[in-house]
């Protein structure tokens, strides 16, 4: 079949066939060891820096590899789960700090599109703010040197806003995968708009030109969606031949839930006791799965509760 190229969507290929591996290759990452490729360091996490969105070009052959440098004057340290990290070297007159990378492998698969090694990465960019953004990376190493080829990215967000991806599963034809929810999300999970560049582009300007949301609850003003506001995940199943991503259950921890409002929101009670009330197995303070479908449903009786607890609303 023929790769599948979409530049700043949520899948990039890069060029070659991507043939499917003779067996389907499916593994659950939960139970995949990792401990011991974090510390052999794969590769230094300053060569994650090489791959930018114009790397893949289906004209340009082997010179468009990842060539991973040593960068021996760059200290790698390692992290009892399995994580690489390292602080960028300033590289700038003004002397600012720029942050740091950070990768985990996630699953190592053999022959998965081709004879080669598949690594499957997790990455978290600082770039010297407060963001930490997220991605997830499938690299081909191409020989005992460090030679990678990139065939996969997904790129996330910001932390609580659609960041901290977590992989769960890869297979020749699929990937799943969650990524952070704010409240706001998961109320809105098959949505896919950058809401803090929706609301920060023109603070004041009326919301005629944005996208419909839940019962017409505005991030930030209405429901928490900060960085910061993580209430649980939103679960992703991408299809690997076409790119084509489908939302297909959301994790929710309700006391984290009932952390993201203030005392005085208009929407606290009639969420909580909303929240509290739902047939969601296991303890309030752990993250729980519910289906799309069963949670579409849910999301309708939030709407009755919640109908008369506007301001100024009547009954």
């Amino acid at each position: 079949m023929d790769p599948v190229t979409h530049m700043h969507t949520d899948v990039i290929r890069a060029s070659g066939t991507l043939t499917p591996a003779s067996a389907l290759v499916a593994l659950s990452l939960a139970g995949c060891p990792t401990d011991s490729l974090a510390e052999d360091f794969l590769m230094h996490p300053l060569c994650l820096d090489a791959l930018p969105l114009d790397f893949f070009d289906e004209t340009g052959g082997i010179e468009r590899a990842l060539i991973c440098a040593a960068y021996t004057e760059v200290e790698i340290k390692g992290t009892p789960n399995g994580w690489v990290h390292a602080v960028r070297p300033i590289n700038n007159e003004e002397g600012f700090y720029e942050g740091w990378i950070s990768y985990k492998v996630a699953g190592h698969f053999p022959g998965l599109w081709d004879e080669g090694m598949f690594y499957l990465l997790e990455v978290g960019s600082n770039t010297g703010g407060t963001g930490i953004f997220s991605s997830l990376w499938v690299l081909e190493q191409l020989s005992e040197r460090p030679v990678f080829w990139p065939w996969l990215h997904v790129p996330g967000g910001d932390r609580c806003n659609d960041g901290q991806l977590r992989a769960l599963e890869l297979s020749a034809t699929t990937l799943a995968y969650t990524h952070a929810a704010t409240p706001f999300r998961l109320l809105n999970s098959t949505d896919h708009t950058d809401w803090r560049w929706e609301v920060f582009r023109a603070p004041g300007s009326p919301d005629d030109g944005s996208p419909s949301t839940f019962l017409n609850w505005r991030p930030y003003d209405d429901v928490a969606n900060c960085a910061i506001c993580c209430a649980g995940e939103v679960m992703n199943e991408m299809d690997l031949s076409t790119g084509n991503t489908q939302v297909t259950g959301v994790y929710v921890n309700r006391s984290e839930w009932s952390n993201m409002f203030r005392p005085d929101d208009w929407l606290k009670d009639c969420t909580n006791e909303w929240l509290n009330g739902l047939a969601i197995p296991g303890p309030a303070d752990e993250a729980a799965y519910v289906a799309l479908d069963a949670w579409t449903k849910m999301l309708k009786d939030l709407g009755r509760r919640c109908a008369d607890a506007r301001p100024g609303s009547t009954k």
